[in-house]
């Protein structure tokens, strides 16, 4: 866990805990999106790689398709958030702030924009 604390201090000039994301996103951006990008460049590219690898058995139109079911969350999307966890645990995470004021660790926050970045094909 040492290399992950690592490599969030060396990615920014500032303590990532305390570049925390406010509610609501800027316009146009999903939160999921926002959030994914505070993470490292070299932790993202390694997060994709493994999800990849992970979602193997899709092709990127059945995921897309999967993505736009309203039982994806709770599906698919517990399997990947699962999945990204056993690479960075939640509580390492930066943190975000919700909308309803208090402040949060989770892949929820974080997960879709992992997703999106392999359906828009972005290697990070």
């Amino acid at each position: 866990m040492r290399w992950l604390k690592a490599l969030f201090l060396r990615s920014s000039g500032s303590r990532w805990e305390d570049q925390a994301e406010h509610w609501p996103p800027a316009p146009g951006q999903d939160c999921s999106d926002a959030n994914w990008q505070r993470l490292p460049p070299e932790l993202r590219r390694r997060l994709l790689r493994s999800l990849r690898v992970f979602l193997r058995s899709l092709t990127v139109e059945q995921l897309r398709e999967a993505v736009g079911s309203p039982f994806w969350h709770f599906d698919g999307g517990m399997q990947v958030r699962n999945h990204l966890r056993t690479h960075v645990p939640d509580g390492a995470l930066p943190e975000v702030r919700q909308p309803d004021g208090h402040m949060a660790r989770n892949w929820d926050d974080y997960y879709m924009g992992a997703i999106h970045a392999i359906l828009e094909g972005r290697v990070e």
